[in-house]
């Protein structure tokens, strides 16, 4: 074998383990690309793209260097001939079992995550970083995986301890009642999706939730609202429209009285305009420092993923990973998060619209929240060149992991003038 890297960077019995699917799944967020140097990288790449699709199965070498030749048509012949010999090595050697190839997975993986830690301290020795924040995205990333196991604390609640604890959790009700008597109330840690395709109401949704008659405002929540797709004063037009209600023009002619009936909830809803490559571990310390009860950004899937140098085997996995951040935040912080996403082409014109059909990713989004909303409507009937819009809205719940778990839809009516849902 020409290349050494390939000899020793990885040993073979552990990368035969990683073409099964079952123990990739189980350990692949301790399998990490720079464990694979050189032309190794390629040979992860195609497994990982593998492993990702949904209905994957075990890989063997052949389909191995099958799928390395369809990837990477171009590699030059010395690494070509390099991973050939490396597949024809796998087909004879002896496999470790899951448990020992697991453990010396486990000691790679922690070396690797000392070296990045070590190397962010030599750049700050040299003057060249001038923050923690590259060393406490690794710590904080990697962290649940140096927690011994004998440190989990067991609950041993009897029922009338349940029953006192679940007295003191504080309950975020629906001002859309037909949707709270069906779905149940959101708590904290509670994490929701709401989707729907563009211009279907998705964000006056939202301002209808929280500004509206008995919604969260009302009900004393903090809020903290990041939004990335349209500028942010339009999301606050609509939070004015649906907590007054008051149309636009209503609003610019009773200014006073407007302003006046703002005052009560101003200081507890916070609207904030992002760029769209901002991570989700920078939402996750503005909420650990700022604290609010609910926390919506729209729309998730456009922010990223520290760190930025993370490589993904395609838009499904980053998705997944953003969903999951999503859900640590709501648990760690002790607060709901709501989240705004895209509905795919699928959705057009459907009444009722469900996590299938979601835009990039249908399984991973749905798997990571407790309750899913989509918004549906008619489709839009065009009469000698204009559009009659039906106001109507179907409220879909195709998740529902609260009280009731109740999964259906209800039918609600989007004013034209102001932002507010009515049953």
């Amino acid at each position: 074998m020409s290349n050494p890297e390939l000899g020793t960077a990885m040993r073979p019995e552990l990368l035969s383990l990683m073409l099964k699917r079952d123990f990739w799944n189980e350990y692949k967020f301790k399998i990490v690309p720079e464990m694979f140097p050189g032309i190794l990288r390629n040979i992860y790449k195609v497994v990982r793209e593998h492993h990702d699709e949904e209905n994957s199965t075990d890989l063997d070498p052949t389909k191995l260097w099958e799928l390395v030749k369809i990837k990477f048509p171009s590699m030059p012949e010395t690494n070509r001939l390099d991973v050939y010999e490396l597949t024809q090595r796998l087909k004879e050697v002896d496999s470790w079992d899951n448990h020992f190839a697991a453990t010396v997975l486990e000691s790679m993986w922690k070396q690797e995550v000392f070296r990045q830690i070590a190397e962010q301290g030599i750049l700050g020795a040299e003057g060249k970083v001038s923050s923690l924040e590259a060393v406490k995205d690794i710590v904080e990333k990697h962290s649940d995986g140096f927690i011994p196991k004998d440190t989990f604390v067991e609950c041993t609640m009897d029922l009338e301890e349940l029953i006192e604890a679940e007295k003191n959790i504080k309950k975020w009700e629906f001002n859309l009642k037909t949707l709270n008597d069906k779905t149940g109330s959101l708590n904290p840690g509670h994490f929701m999706m709401v989707m729907a395709r563009p211009d279907a109401g998705k964000t006056s949704f939202l301002a209808s939730l929280v500004c509206g008659p008995g919604g969260y405002l009302e009900q004393g929540a903090k809020i903290d609202w990041y939004g990335n797709e349209e500028p942010i004063r339009r999301v606050r037009w609509r939070c004015l429209n649906a907590f007054t209600g008051m149309s636009k023009a209503d609003l610019l002619v009773n200014r006073k009285a407007a302003n006046d009936l703002w005052k009560s909830v101003d200081s507890r809803i916070h609207t904030f305009e992002i760029p769209a490559t901002t991570s989700v571990e920078y939402i996750d310390a503005r909420v650990r420092d700022r604290k609010p009860d609910i926390l919506i950004v729209d729309q998730v899937d456009k922010l990223t993923v520290q760190p930025q140098s993370r490589e993904f085997a395609g838009e499904v996995e980053r998705i997944r990973a953003l969903y999951v951040k999503y859900r640590e935040i709501a648990k760690k912080y002790n607060c709901v998060v709501i989240g705004v996403c895209q509905a795919s082409a699928d959705a057009e014109g459907h009444r009722y619209v469900t996590y299938d059909m979601a835009e990039n990713s249908k399984t991973g989004k749905a798997a990571e929240c407790d309750l899913f909303l989509g918004i549906g409507r008619s489709p839009l009937k065009v009469d000698a060149l204009e559009v009659e819009e039906d106001y109507k809205r179907y409220i879909t719940a195709s998740k529902n992991k609260l009280d009731t778990g109740w999964k259906g839809a209800i039918v609600c009516n989007l004013r034209p003038t102001i932002a507010r849902y009515e049953p």
